[in-house]
């Protein structure tokens, strides 16, 4: 779409400069309204949404066109999308009537924001083993738009296990020998693109009441090329863990304590289609402006794939249990330590009742 938009500016750019002469260009002559797909299927999610756009063109800035929602969208009664579920047999199993919604959550741009329209089926039973078609007609059979796509399998997270102990960012004694790392090691499966996230969960306790706040933190990135003897890690650094949390809570005099609720690892993996979409679309320093079109969809430009999300919660529930979030030397750093003292932060985990860093 934003390619479009680039070639518009430009023919605009060489009429403007051929005022005068006798040859007349015909901008929109050989023009063609195309259908744009992006629909990504999570089997970790309940929803599954699908943004159908169209290219558009006229005569004006092609700039005021982008936020006219109506110069981007088929009519709704248009409209007819169904996922169908294929088992290996090439049998239908399922099949579902995508529905229309409106969202409110489009981030500021060159096109129209905050509201678009999605177009959504809701199944929270996916199976990794089969396999998922999508058909879109659109005004009787004037666009159909066809794509296939396999759920990524066997994907998992090895380290931290869910019932290891507390994820560790500080060593027994900080100011003699620092902060540790915290690896998140997992096995990619089907998948060629991940993503690690962490989020901090604490309870923030006023004279109004206890609540549950948290601090999301991006680890990064890697691709499957990076991984080697079949296992990837991204490493979460101690000291930028203590720094985010600095920069993120407020020293409040209101609070009495904060105590840590649970951390929560979210690794998610993208197919190789995804990973192919997303370095044909990326931005690009080239003068010439022309990059490699890519969709694994027939009648349409755009992508029907899949990722996976999985998270891993370690809970910190005291009085009841003596589970960690933290383990016991990043607690009393969170507690004691020089980026985070001020916080009030205090462990009420029974184990820690002797420890220089109790609530009690």
């Amino acid at each position: 779409m934003r390619l479009l938009l680039s070639k518009i500016l430009f023919f605009t750019f060489i009429a403007a400069c051929t005022i005068g002469c006798t040859t007349k260009v015909k901008l929109f002559g050989d023009f063609e309204r195309r259908p744009v797909v992006h629909f990504i299927i999570d089997p970790s999610d309940e929803y599954h949404f699908m943004r159908l756009h169209r290219t558009f063109i006229g005569e004006g800035d092609a700039l005021d066109f982008a936020k006219v929602p109506d110069s981007s969208y088929f009519p709704l009664e248009q409209v007819n999308a169904i996922v169908q579920e294929i088992d290996i047999q090439q049998n239908i199993l399922r099949e579902w009537q995508l529905k229309d919604t409106v969202t409110s959550n489009k981030r500021e741009g060159v096109f129209f924001y905050p509201e678009q329209r999605l177009y959504y089926f809701k199944a929270n039973d996916l199976n990794r083993d089969n396999q998922y078609r999508l058909i879109i007609d659109i005004n009787d059979g004037e666009h159909k738009v066809e794509g296939r796509t396999r759920l990524i399998r066997n994907m998992s997270i090895t380290t931290p296990a869910p019932l290891d102990g507390g994820l560790t960012f500080a060593n027994a004694n900080v100011p003699l020998n620092g902060y540790r790392n915290q690896p998140i090691r997992f096995i990619p499966g089907t998948a060629v693109m991940f993503n690690v996230r962490l989020r901090f969960f604490y309870r923030e306790r006023t004279a109004n009441g206890t609540e549950i706040k948290s601090i999301p933190w991006n680890i990064g990135s890697i691709n499957s090329s990076d991984i080697t003897s079949g296992q990837g890690m991204l490493t979460a650094n101690g000291q930028t863990f203590y720094e985010l949390l600095r920069m993120n809570i407020p020293i409040d005099n209101q609070v009495i304590r904060r105590e840590v609720h649970g951390m929560e690892i979210l690794l998610t993996g993208g197919s190789q289609d995804l990973q192919t979409y997303m370095l044909a679309n990326q931005p690009t320093n080239s003068l010439t402006q022309n990059r490699p079109e890519f969709s694994n969809l027939s009648g349409a430009l755009g992508i029907f794939t899949a990722r996976e999300s999985i998270r891993i919660f370690k809970t910190e529930n005291p009085p009841q249990t003596n589970f960690r979030a933290l383990n016991s030397f990043s607690t009393r750093e969170l507690a004691n330590g020089p980026f985070t003292v001020q916080l009030n932060f205090c462990s009420g985990i029974p184990l820690d009742q002797s420890s220089d860093f109790s609530c009690n």
